[in-house]
């Protein structure tokens, strides 16, 4: 910096480390993720193994075209919308 302010240099380059930040955000992310496992679970601490058992349950049921699933969002489409991956959105 001090050469590119003295006119030594036509460029500033400026460089950061993000990978204390990038930790930060993986720390945050997992007991973020831990934290919403439990709410599902309702309990004070995550079930890791309950929760992957059930979600490969889920899994393996979409897979199997089952799309009556408790809990499941689901949005009512046309056969048109279906196909297209198109939906129009109410005013």
């Amino acid at each position: 910096m001090v050469h590119y302010l003295g006119g030594d240099r036509d460029r500033l380059r400026l460089t950061v480390d993000l990978g204390p930040v990038a930790a930060n955000i993986e720390r945050l992310g997992q007991i973020y993720f831990a934290d919403a496992i439990a709410s599902l679970q309702q309990r004070s601490e995550p079930d890791f193994e309950v929760f992957k058992e059930r979600l490969s349950k889920v899994a393996a049921q979409l897979v199997a075209g089952d799309v009556r699933i408790d809990g499941l969002p689901s949005l009512a489409l046309s056969h048109d919308q279906a196909i297209s991956g198109r939906v129009r959105r109410s005013p």
